[in-house]
């Protein structure tokens, strides 16, 4: 995310721009947290490192006070990740981007998901995952649309050298670019 942030998106980055980074990355973090022209805020619901607990489905935020939200693999946790999509909508302004990361399986169709499978090794199973809800399958774009984004699927990698990617430890792994449009 960082190298797609800095070379690829740098403008995302300019200067007073206010960040929401929800289930934070601590090397994401940290080099959020030293960028003087912007302002960071992290949130959590169950990690003490995160600045503040926030519950993804009823995001305690002002309405359009973001503008960019940085939700990295933390959806396919969330029992109403609709709910949540339009949370981080709802706290993007107008013209604001979150950047969306989750899992995908490429051979599904249509997301997989069950809310009768609790158990830790039922999820596993299911999911691949002990603590997934579900498994995102092609329509994953259509249920940000769903939250009125405009979404960009866009993979990062494909800008790096084989080297760059084996330095770094990436593999080809989407970005979904959200968009709230402006009024």
């Amino acid at each position: 995310m960082w190298l797609f942030l800095r070379d690829q998106r740098p403008e995302l980055l300019g200067s007073s721009k206010a960040i929401l980074q929800i289930a934070p990355d601590p090397g994401l973090e940290g080099l959020f947290r030293n960028m003087q022209a912007i302002r960071y805020l992290s949130g959590d619901l169950h990690e003490p490192e995160a600045l503040v607990r926030l519950d993804l489905t009823n995001l305690d935020l002002p309405d359009a006070c973001f503008d960019l939200v940085i939700c990295i693999h933390v959806l396919a946790h969330i029992s109403n990740d609709r709910k949540a999509m339009r949370e981080i909508y709802r706290v993007l302004r107008p013209g604001g981007i979150a950047l969306i990361m989750t899992p995908l399986a490429g051979d599904r169709e249509e997301t997989y998901e069950d809310p009768c499978i609790i158990g830790p090794d039922a999820r596993d199973k299911a999911y691949g995952e002990w603590d997934f809800v579900r498994t995102y399958g092609r329509d994953f774009e259509e249920r940000l649309k769903e939250a009125s984004f405009a979404v960009e699927a866009l993979f990062p990698a494909e800008h790096l050298s084989d080297e760059q990617r084996k330095i770094h430890g990436i593999w080809n792994d989407r970005i979904f670019v959200c968009s709230r449009n402006q009024p």
